[in-house]
């Protein structure tokens, strides 16, 4: 038992702290993914988010969330958002478990972390800089 903030903060801090081991796992499974997707799809960047990549994560209560860039004109443009979850989500069938979630596929493993996968294009304003990511088909 802690008896002061300090040691108690300590005690709660190794609790959730999640060790090396995790990050390199979610690393690796983050970097096969976009090595599968990149056969089918012309990815632009892939990037994680979450709290993972940024050692916020709480032990087993977290998944990997990967954004996915993908070629607006190639796979986004005439598609709605669910058949391009779908395209994904099939892609990635034969891999693992896998769901659509939301806005994302989910990639269930027997081993934690999951991996969340939203698929989303650049938006462009003016001097053609990247303003937002876009997971919607329609542009803002």
């Amino acid at each position: 038992m802690a008896y002061t903030v300090q040691a108690a903060f300590n005690q709660f801090f190794d609790a959730i702290n999640l060790n090396i081991d995790y990050r390199e796992i979610a690393n690796k499974r983050r970097d096969h993914l976009i090595e599968l997707l990149g056969n089918k799809f012309q990815v632009i960047e892939a990037f994680p988010s979450g709290s993972i990549p940024k050692f916020t994560a709480l032990q087993a209560h977290a998944d990997l969330d990967i954004m996915l860039v993908l070629h607006y004109s190639k796979h986004v443009a005439g598609n709605t958002p669910t058949q391009v979850l779908q395209t994904v989500r099939d892609s990635l069938a034969y891999k693992t478990t896998v769901r659509k979630n939301g806005q994302a596929v989910t990639l269930h493993y027997t081993t934690w972390p999951s991996v969340d996968i939203a698929p989303v294009y650049y938006v462009h304003k003016g001097d053609n800089k990247v303003t937002h990511y876009c997971i919607s088909r329609y542009p803002y």
